[in-house]
């Protein structure tokens, strides 16, 4: 028989990577669009707090809204963007949505 222990500290949390494209990127450096990070949540009521690493920098959350949203504009980068949500608590993550306005 065969036993699998874990004996890492902290969760191992999944990467999501978005791309931004070079015109967008010249858009969003002269502050004429804005990059904007919205998720909406399961578990109605229940409090949902974290943190969203994105590239080397971190915004933290804590809401029992159903939503939540945030201007990302000056933490992402031309081309390729690494994003990571760390949950205090486990909670469920219906949408996740990075859009440019």
């Amino acid at each position: 028989q065969l036993k699998v222990t874990n004996k890492l500290k902290q969760g191992i949390f999944k990467v999501y990577n978005f791309d931004i494209a070079k015109s967008d990127f010249k858009l969003i450096e002269t502050n004429e669009k804005d990059v904007v990070l919205r998720m909406s949540f399961g578990d109605r009521g229940k409090q949902k707090k974290g943190q969203i690493l994105i590239n080397e920098d971190q915004i933290s959350f804590d809401t029992t809204g159903d939503t939540f949203s945030r201007d990302i504009s000056k933490t992402v980068l031309q081309g390729t963007n690494l994003l990571r949500i760390v949950p205090d608590k486990e909670f469920d993550v219906n949408t996740l949505r990075i859009t440019i306005e």
